[in-house]
């Protein structure tokens, strides 16, 4: 039985980040009162809609044209793309939270949790995207 080491080190990544990553975010959550802790799911309810609306057509664009065109430009537009989402998600979410008065603590966790998972996510990504394309 032959071990992808390159999946194996991944997957430890992953496991790694999210445990230090939902560790930290508790710490700071334990920072909000219990009115700053209600009101964070009613600040990010649309933001998570909108997400998911903006992932799944940036999927299906980067399938629909993977399928017509082989290349890395195709691959290299939809890492850009995610990328972009993931940016233009997390400078949205610091300033709800900055108009709602949360914690400076509590934001600079957030953006830190972020980036890391975001690398993590695009970590994956990658990996995932060279497993199911070895040509490229």
């Amino acid at each position: 039985m032959d071990v992808d080491y390159w999946l194996l080190m991944i997957i430890v990544f992953i496991l790694g980040m999210n445990i230090f990553t939902a560790i930290k975010m508790r710490q700071a959550t334990e920072l909000l009162s219990i009115e700053q802790k209600a009101l964070l799911f009613r600040l990010f309810g649309k933001i998570r809609i909108y997400t998911l609306l903006a992932l799944s057509v940036i999927i299906v664009a980067y399938m629909y044209l993977a399928n017509q065109h082989q290349g890395p430009l195709i691959t290299l537009m939809y890492f850009g793309s995610l990328f972009l989402i993931m940016m233009a998600l997390l400078f949205l979410s610091i300033k709800k939270l900055k108009e709602n008065n949360y914690p400076s603590a509590y934001i600079r966790t957030y953006v830190m949790v972020n980036v890391l998972r975001n690398l993590a996510l695009l970590v994956m990504l990658g990996y995932l995207l060279v497993l199911l394309n070895p040509a490229s």
